[in-house]
């Protein structure tokens, strides 16, 4: 399985405010990002994300680039900055396993993103921040996690 772990873009706003969208520099930059993964090319059988809009808002920019199906979006509570990184670490763990999902895109928060990464990887990632709009690509292998590659906006 791939897991894909991507911040939001840069919201119009710092508040923590639920509503707050992208701005304009936000959605370019969650573009590009977009545009990489389909020259990749990359097809994910699941996008989770946070209920927040600007989460909701960079999955749907990437699933349009991607030419998804929004049945593929799932809005996942936990996926909040103060989530459970151990209730989502159990249901990526279980699709992993399962076969559910060989490419899984998560959209999230600082500072949850780089938690559920520490979590995943047993700390081998370490003190990991993302920057707005950068994606993550993860590997399950073996029963371990491990991160293949990264991307930020301006790379």
């Amino acid at each position: 399985m791939k897991l894909y772990l991507m911040r939001h873009g840069e919201a119009v706003h710092p508040a923590m405010d639920a509503r707050v969208p992208l701005s304009g520099r936000g959605h370019g930059d969650v573009l590009k990002i977009a545009k990489y993964l389909k020259n990749i090319p990359v097809f994910f059988d699941a996008v989770w994300h946070s209920p927040k809009a600007r989460a909701e808002e960079t999955a749907q920019i990437v699933a349009d680039v991607l030419g998804m199906d929004k049945a593929c979006f799932q809005i996942q509570p936990e996926l909040v900055p103060e989530g459970s990184v151990d209730s989502v670490r159990q249901q990526i763990e279980a699709a992993a396993k399962n076969g559910r999902l060989a490419h899984l895109l998560i959209v999230s928060h600082f500072p949850f993103l780089p938690s559920l990464l520490a979590s995943l990887t047993a700390g081998v990632s370490g003190g990991v921040s993302f920057t707005t709009a950068e994606v993550r690509c993860c590997v399950y292998e073996n029963g371990l996690w491990r991160v293949q590659w990264s991307r930020k906006p301006g790379i």
